[in-house]
């Protein structure tokens, strides 16, 4: 299903160029990458040495230092890797798209992988518009979903129930280990007159970043390809035989791969191949399987499907269903027994040591274990004035701290807090018929004090 993923978006009559260039932004990693392949294939094919590119700038919406210093970390990783590829790296300081139209003029080829959210999609509108004046050939290949994301729907889905079935009968298709690519020309010696800068040391450039960095840098993940594999290699061994018992916050049975897909360090396509390998030789495994197939692929894909066909995934007005707008509004001035500013919600400092607990979390890892993401988004529903000014603090305060901020499962996490994706429930005060979270059903599903005391901890409380 290879040729399924690339997507022509410009043809030329002739090839003219003298290399050709993979435009790598979203899928930042080598293994199971279809862009990249893509790119070794044109380049052994038409015999011209390939250059692979990344834009860094320090102007995207919402990113700080704790994004930046694990985006650097995997930068940096690659680096190694092109290197012993013989691959030219080239990281210029600019907007990756003005980048990425100054290579081109000069490439045959322009291969890039595919982006969802607004700006991912403005910046490759861009490019693809400059490229209409050059003699270049233009592919965009799908490489972060399992199913390309067209393929599965062509329209935004109301909810799980609705995409299942488009996506899980074509997993068997798609989720399958690309063919080996390597490049037959070296490229190392290719010396570029461009009018940015290059970053030779993505780690050490970070500090000349003019970014906010307020947000340090997580105390417990650390970004790159090389540990998003250690990371899933841990899960498959260790956490995956019990993944039915992932509900428990006060357990470690999570996968922690969020921040990985994040920032493309890893492929899901991959993770699908290797887990499926896993139950093959352990037929034990299928509830675990199962029930992590159904987050990773329908869930995800659900995800990413929210985002890419509803221009208003961002905004409260628009993100979710007219049933729910209705009930927000009837309960809009219900008496709320407490309520708290957004600087003390990032204080940690709510009257809730649950609540606290997952802030706390939250803030100095860039990480929350998924229950208690879902339980920290009600209750921000039910501790502000109105659902609009809780929509706006829950997406601040997500994009700010969580590595995976900014990213379709976030936006769709927080929609999903105020109905999107989910049905009417028996109607209450405040949250009306949005569905309702509190601290008794916490003590009633595991055993919350447990991840209270793990959560002090790890942060050395």
């Amino acid at each position: 299903m290879m040729d399924n993923r690339i997507h022509q978006l410009k043809s030329s009559a002739s090839i003219k160029g003298d290399y050709i260039l993979c435009w790598m932004q979203q899928s930042q990693r080598i293994a199971y990458n279809h862009a990249l392949i893509r790119a070794i294939n044109l380049s052994n094919d038409h015999q011209l040495p390939l250059v692979v590119y990344f834009g860094v700038t320090d102007h995207y919406p919402e990113a700080n230092l704790r994004h930046y210093h694990f985006m650097m970390e995997g930068l940096q990783d690659l680096q190694n890797k092109f290197n012993s590829l013989k691959i030219r790296f080239v990281i210029l300081k600019t907007s990756p798209e003005i980048g990425c139209i100054e290579l081109m003029k000069h490439a045959s080829f322009l291969v890039m992988d595919k982006g969802y959210t607004r700006i991912q999609r403005q910046w490759r509108q861009e490019v693809l518009h400059a490229a209409q004046n050059m003699n270049i050939n233009v592919d965009e290949v799908e490489s972060d979903l399992v199913i390309p994301i067209e393929t599965a729907s062509n329209k935004e889905e109301y909810a799980a129930r609705t995409i299942r079935t488009k996506i899980m009968s074509k997993i068997r298709a798609y989720a399958i280990e690309p063919d080996d690519a390597a490049p037959q020309i070296s490229s190392l010696d290719l010396v570029f007159d461009l009018p940015f800068e290059e970053i030779t040391d993505p780690m050490v450039y970070l500090k000349s970043l003019d970014i906010d960095t307020s947000i340090k840098p997580s105390t417990r993940f650390r970004g790159g390809e090389a540990e998003a594999h250690k990371v899933f290699s841990g899960f498959l061994e260790d956490r995956l035989p019990n993944y039915t018992l992932r509900n428990h916050p006060e357990l470690d049975y999570c996968s922690y791969l969020s921040p990985y897909l994040h920032f493309g360090h890893i492929s899901p396509i991959e993770i699908v191949v290797r887990t499926m390998d896993a139950l093959r030789s352990k037929p034990e495994l299928e509830e675990s399987v199962d029930s992590f197939i159904e987050e990773l692929v329908v869930r995800r894909e659900l995800s990413h499907n929210f985002i890419y066909f509803n221009p208003n995934y961002d905004s409260f007005k628009g993100m979710t269903y007219q049933w729910a707008y209705d009930t927000m509004e009837l309960h809009n001035e219900d008496q709320r027994d407490y309520l708290y500013s957004i600087e003390e919600f990032e204080s940690c400092a709510t009257h809730d040591p649950y609540w606290n607990a997952a802030m706390k979390e939250m803030v100095h890892t860039g990480f929350m274990h998924t229950y208690m993401r879902m339980y920290w988004c009600k209750k921000i529903i039910e501790w502000t004035p109105d659902c609009e000014t809780a929509y706006e603090i829950a997406i601040s305060l997500n994009n700010k701290y969580f590595l995976d901020g900014r990213d379709a499962n976030s936006f769709t996490g927080v929609a999903w807090c105020f109905g999107k994706h989910d049905r009417a429930w028996t109607e209450r005060p405040v949250f009306g018929k949005l569905r309702y979270m509190n601290e008794n059903g916490l003590k009633r599903k595991f055993d919350i004090d447990a991840y209270v005391k793990k959560i002090d901890l790890m942060i050395g409380e």
